[in-house]
């Protein structure tokens, strides 16, 4: 049966079960933690807050991602599970248009019957190698780069497979209400990454290789759609305040500062990094991310890749000379073959990694997600080979009545052991500790990898071997002072100050100038009640909070509350406090510093609105019920009094104190019955109470129990000596 015979449940059967596989692999993966900059992304954005889609519609070119994150939040907040299985759900989505597109530009071309007859079959192992193959678990797992370069693939796709559906419908309405949703398409995926500035170049392609099939008089009838294409395109970014050629001339002539830990510039971390040095250094990358797609068997997050000096650098002179090779190859190919797939296959490959590996300077060198959208390239012409290795063995072997078996069995046993090679990637996204230990083997030159890894073995309680590793990301980047804060925080911990003093003040001298270094010199001071040292160093920790991310940002404001806190300033410490709350989630003790220092200042509907998020998270938390409950009777809210009072009692019914003060909201309540045996209770304790006897003389009249009170009032009479007391028992009487 020819490709074309099949049955409609035959088409869909196989991006069904590649999805199912897809989804088995990936599974495991869908509880593992957040991890690197999902932290400010997600967990520390205060962005992402409030579903406010009218706020951000078409704000800036990546206002999709911020939309979807919003979204995710509204509903299940930071529950990592929900955020794993969108970007699952993402990436099976695109893999299933990847299907799609490839078998409906192939099945109805004229002039290559042998792609024609197998346009399901290569669909198939192109959607395969798409959805299973291990580079691509550095951009599903990786949840914030998911929503980024995810987002731009599956808008890619989309726009890809309406522009097709427009040019091969015969009916003008249709043809009409297609073009009009690619072009919507176009305008939407600015908003996902402005690296998705190649797709109407991605889409001539497809057109030139698939519809026009290589002829110029075909292709010439859709210019103007091509280029109505590009004008949205760039009509959207000047509306999102982006421009693209003015943002490439202006950073293609810009020298970039390394990031921290991270330097590009080997052993000269100070060093800039230029357009002409980055530039000079794609050979090699693009080669390595070229490479890893047919050799997948040692890819990291990182790599050991640094800047190259000059194009007859031995690490630039061969890749170079391997990529002029392909590039010739491609030439060639295209000149005996103005349809062929090789051709389309490395330009969409060299478009689509353009914006991520050119003159552009960047602090990332490397790193695989920037492949995601041009990997389709590759695996496309990876699945060409791989169709043509098994007519080469069926050809071989004459298996003409077995070639179909042959056929399925190689495609089930390539996805297979891909998803088996995904799954054991994606083990090292289980935990900072695989996953930075998997760094540092990779990268042994690059600090960032075991300061980080010495975090996670710090959390872990191996102590010692994280200290070895900081020493270790100082020997790789002495200028680092990351590693420095941390050692000083780990001193300063087992209480060894003099190590911790050192540590911070070679991190000053490192002259890093990152907040969190202040932030934590900061809380040095402030445990030495250095509070005029404190308070300089947190407010240079938020003078650089521009450059940084907002979670240092609200823990220096939490820190400065503490230092108002502690020289009884409570009313600038609820200020500060309040400022930290705005920009960031807490856990429930830094509600009850708020909560504290609002109720010393006497502001107890601040106090009542901090105490009860407390007593949600930790009801028993310190003296969280009695400082609840002392609010409302301030307030005259006897009632939750009575109610909060009542838990604190119940706490430890023999505590008088919280007895009487149970008893006290109850008789304001004129809940008599209850009150008695409280107030009963406190009698025995007459000298810290004295008015007890009284409140229990009061709760008997209004039981009527005359004859008793009168008794209890003259008992008190007689023997109390505060004249007071004495005077009220008479009154009464």
């Amino acid at each position: 049966m020819t490709d074309l015979k099949l049955n409609w449940w035959q088409k869909i059967l196989p991006p069904t079960i590649l999805s199912i596989i897809t989804f088995l692999f990936y599974y495991p993966s869908l509880t593992y933690k957040y991890m690197f900059d999902d932290f400010p992304y997600i967990v520390q954005n205060s962005h992402i807050r409030n579903f406010l889609p009218k706020s951000i519609f078409f704000l800036h070119t990546r206002w999709i991602s911020l939309l979807l994150n919003q979204l995710t939040y509204k509903f299940w907040e930071l529950n990592i599970f929900s955020y794993r299985i969108t970007n699952l759900f993402i990436h099976i989505t695109s893999g299933i248009l990847v299907f799609i597109i490839v078998r409906t530009l192939l099945k109805k071309l004229k002039q290559n019957n042998f792609l024609k007859n197998n346009s399901t079959l290569l669909a198939t192992i192109t959607c395969s190698l798409y959805l299973l193959h291990p580079v691509q678990t550095q951009t599903v797992v990786y949840i914030t780069q998911m929503r980024l370069e995810g987002l731009v693939n599956l808008f890619s796709f989309l726009t890809i497979l309406t522009f097709i559906h427009a040019v091969k419908t015969n009916n003008l309405i249709t043809k009409a209400i297609l073009y009009v949703l690619t072009t919507g398409l176009i305008a939407f995926s600015a908003g996902t990454k402005e690296i998705v500035i190649v797709l109407p170049v991605l889409i001539m392609l497809v057109d030139w290789f698939f519809l026009s099939e290589g002829k110029f008089s075909n292709f010439k009838k859709r210019i103007l759609v091509h280029l109505l294409l590009i004008t949205i395109m760039f009509a959207t970014f000047a509306k999102l305040k982006y421009h693209p050629i003015k943002r490439t001339v202006t950073l293609s002539t810009t020298q970039m500062q390394n990031n921290r830990g991270n330097a590009l510039t080997y052993k000269k971390p100070k060093t800039p990094i230029t357009p002409n040095k980055f530039f000079i250094s794609q050979p090699k990358i693009i080669l390595h991310y070229i490479n890893m797609y047919f050799y997948p068997l040692h890819i990291s997050f990182d790599y050991d890749f640094f800047l190259s000096e000059s194009f007859t650098d031995k690490d630039v002179l061969i890749p170079l000379a391997i990529l002029l090779l392909i590039l010739l190859a491609t030439l060639l190919m295209f000149i005996k073959n103005k349809a062929n797939i090789f051709t389309f296959s490395v330009l969409w490959f060299f478009v689509a990694v353009l914006p991520r590996a050119s003159i552009i300077p960047s602090t990332e060198l490397v790193c695989d997600y920037k492949t995601h959208l041009a990997s389709f390239g590759i695996l496309f012409f990876i699945a060409f080979l791989f169709l043509l290795l098994i007519k080469k063995i069926n050809e071989m072997f004459v298996l003409q009545k077995q070639h179909k078996i042959l056929q399925h069995s190689a495609i089930a046993i390539t996805a297979l052991s891909l998803g088996f090679m995904s799954y054991n990637r994606n083990l090292v996204w289980k935990s900072d500790l695989a996953y930075w230990k998997d760094t540092v083997k990779s990268a042994p030159r690059k600090a960032r990898g075991f300061n980080n890894y010495a975090v996670a073995l710090m959390n872990t309680g191996q102590d010692k071997l994280a200290v070895k590793n900081y020493l270790k990301a100082i020997e790789c980047e002495p200028t680092y002072g990351e590693p420095q804060v941390n050692l000083a925080i780990y001193y300063q911990r087992i209480g060894d100050r003099k190590k911790a003093n050192e540590r911070y003040q070679l991190a000053l001298k490192s002259g890093e100038g990152h907040p969190e270094l202040f932030n934590n010199l900061g809380m040095f001071y402030l445990d030495d009640k250095k509070f005029a040292q404190a308070e300089t160093a947190f407010k240079k920790a938020l003078e650089l909070y521009a450059f940084y991310g907002r979670g240092i940002y609200s823990r220096a404001m939490i820190n400065m509350g503490r230092l108002n806190h502690l020289q009884n300033k409570f009313k600038e410490a609820v200020e500060y406090y309040e400022i930290a709350f705005k920009q960031d989630n807490f856990a429930h003790h830094f509600y009850y510093l708020h909560g504290l220092a609002a109720f010393q200042a006497q502001l107890y509907d601040k106090t009542i609105t901090s105490l009860e998020r407390v007593k949600g998270a930790k009801q028993n938390y310190q003296n969280t019920l009695h400082m609840l409950a002392s609010c409302y009777y301030q307030k005259q809210d006897y009632k939750n009094a009575a109610i909060n009072f009542e838990l604190n009692y119940k706490q430890n019914p023999k505590n008088v104190s919280h007895a009487y003060n149970l008893a006290q909201a109850l008789l304001n309540l004129k809940e008599y019955q209850k009150a008695l045996p409280l107030f009963e209770q406190c009698k025995n304790s007459v000298a810290q109470y004295p008015f007890a006897p009284l409140h229990f003389a009061k709760c008997l009249k209004n039981l009527g129990q005359i004859d008793l009170a009168k008794q209890e009032l003259i008992q008190t009479v007689r023997t109390t000596k505060n004249n007071q007391i004495k005077q009220i028992g008479i009154n009464e009487l």
